[in-house]
């Protein structure tokens, strides 16, 4: 993956800025003029030449306000950064609300899933062992 303002010191240090997360947020309904935005709070990554990592975190932030819904954007092959396409602010908004409902919905089967486990009789049924390539008997 290409590193986002990547720079190479003396003695091959290699720092660059990448993003460690993203806070999704809707518009705030009792103040004025909010709008749905995403925080990414960006990571300084510095590779030292022995090997080790340092990551200082949340060394800055940048906020996309999804204000106008047709708004593009590129889309960038997180291989070679090619532009591979673009994508609206809508659409963004539309993926990430269908991704969290995605996630929602499998999170609650889990859980009554699991609820409803718990309400199955326990049993003392011996357990059987079978083995590959033999007889079984019960």
């Amino acid at each position: 993956m290409p590193n986002y303002k990547e720079t190479k010191t003396t003695g091959e240090i290699t720092k660059y800025i990448r993003c460690s997360k993203g806070s999704f947020r809707n518009s705030n309904l009792l103040i004025p003029n909010t709008y749905p935005h995403i925080v990414f709070n960006e990571d300084e990554v510095t590779n030292l030449p022995n090997g080790d990592i340092l990551i200082n975190s949340d060394v800055n932030a940048c906020v996309a306000e999804l204000i106008d819904p047709s708004e593009t954007f590129n889309l960038l092959n997180p291989t070679t950064d090619e532009v591979i396409g673009t994508m609206t602010y809508g659409e963004i908004f539309t993926n990430m609300y269908s991704l969290y409902r995605y996630a929602s919905v499998k999170r609650d089967e889990k859980v009554i899933a699991d609820e409803l486990l718990k309400t199955l009789p326990q049993t003392n049924s011996p357990v059987i062992d079978i083995q590959p390539n033999q007889p079984v008997s019960i």
